[in-house]
């Protein structure tokens, strides 16, 4: 009888360490979209991850406040004042996660959906190269340049003044490649 419960609390101590150490070597897969609304994938550890939300949730605490400041100085300048401000086209960085996994199987699903958004992209680049074979879609691409540069002057901007509302770099990628 003794021997019993000295096996089956051996057996809950095993299983306990055993469950330990593949929580420490789990990883999580992690999608990152930007200000832009432009998404990466990271695999990140449990610690990294929730830095990375810590971050995520300062900046979006941070954001009206930001947006309303770059806002109100473009509707004040007499070069922008007359023009549309595309604010809609900009949010906080958002992350999602999936997880925990074992770093193999993170690798391996962060290559694929990688692999799947270079693929879109490129479906994208071929139906754009296409479009400039008269005046009416030059103008049209023409007009879209305009509104991408005003969208990249904002988010310059914003990442800006979210520097100085939270006095850290803020990415202005999706993972922190480029800072502001």
């Amino acid at each position: 009888m003794k021997t019993n419960k000295i096996l089956c609390a051996f057996a809950i101590v095993a299983t306990l360490v055993i469950n330990a150490t593949a929580q420490m070597s789990s990883v999580y897969l992690v999608q990152i979209t930007d200000m832009a609304k432009n998404s990466t994938y990271e695999v990140m550890s449990r610690d990294q991850l929730s830095e990375l939300k810590k971050q995520i949730s300062e900046e979006t605490r941070a954001f009206p406040a930001a947006m309303a400041a770059v806002q109100k100085e473009w509707k004040e300048s007499e070069l922008t004042a007359k023009t549309y401000f595309p604010g809609s086209k900009l949010s906080p960085r958002k992350v999602r996660e999936q997880g925990p996994m074992s770093a193999d199987m993170a690798n391996k699903k962060k290559e694929r959906l990688n692999d799947r958004m270079l693929d879109s992209q490129m479906k994208d680049a071929k139906k754009r190269r296409g479009r400039g074979k008269n005046d009416v879609a030059f103008n049209k691409q023409m007009k879209e340049a305009e509104r991408n540069q005003a969208v990249e002057t904002i988010h310059d901007q914003l990442c800006t003044k979210l520097k100085e509302a939270l006095g850290r770099d803020i990415p202005k990628n999706s993972f922190g490649g480029d800072f502001l």
